[in-house]
């Protein structure tokens, strides 16, 4: 689970600006990064994202990249 202290950590402000850096980290190549951060949101966190995914403009193959670097668990 992502909480506000580690959102705070990172110097964001909400979640959405995780999200973002998220996006932004599988755009840039930092792959490991981007299945690390997938990873440490919670369900309730990864279904939203998924939800953000689907409201932003981006490339449309990002979604099946989130899905698939998600551990299951």
């Amino acid at each position: 689970m992502i909480s506000k202290k580690y959102i705070k950590e990172l110097e964001f402000e909400t979640i959405e600006d995780i999200y973002n850096y998220i996006i932004d980290s599988e755009i840039n190549g930092a792959i490991s990064q981007f299945k690390e951060l997938i990873n440490k949101l919670s369900l309730g966190q990864f279904k939203d994202f998924i939800r953000f995914i689907d409201v932003i403009d981006v490339d449309p193959k990002l979604k099946n990249k989130v899905i698939n670097a998600r551990e299951k668990y």
